[in-house]
């Protein structure tokens, strides 16, 4: 990642990390939100880049910030409830970055140039989606618990 909002993001999550471990909600939305901009951002740079080595580096981070910024929602989800804490918009955020991912593997294994690569496209195109539709369910489940 060279690109200079990057740089920024990951400064800013540095800063962040060194308070205290008793740091409250704002500072851990916040946290998860600079992990989904840089999920975003490896993302879009690996759908742009030439070597596919490094795009899929850059779709593997982007994956391994979209499960921090989902663990940190899911701890938020933990804490005792306030009106309006906007978590379940971030992880419908995350949920579309999955369905991204998994649409654009499914479209790179299409355009693959050999069968293996295909093949781990694939895969990894139905692991992405897998957890897009898991997530996009238990957002509706949540919604519709009434008790």
């Amino acid at each position: 990642m060279t690109t200079r909002s990057a740089e920024l993001i990951l400064d800013e999550l540095e800063r962040l990390r060194k308070r205290p471990a008793s740091c409250g909600a704002n500072e851990k939305r916040e946290i998860a939100a600079l992990h989904l901009e840089l999920a975003s951002i490896c993302f879009n740079e690996a759908a742009t880049t030439e070597d596919p080595d490094n795009a899929e580096s850059l779709r593997r981070m982007s994956q391994r910030y979209l499960i921090e910024a989902e663990l940190i929602l899911d701890e938020l989800e933990r804490l005792p409830k306030r009106p309006a804490s906007g978590g379940a918009n971030k992880k419908w955020e995350i949920a579309a970055l999955y369905h991204e991912l998994g649409i654009h593997c499914f479209n790179e294994a299409a355009t693959a140039e050999d069968a293996d690569t295909a093949e781990v496209l694939t895969r990894m195109s139905q692991c992405y989606l897998v957890e897009a539709v898991a997530l996009h369910q238990a957002l509706a489940d949540q919604q519709l618990d009434f008790s």
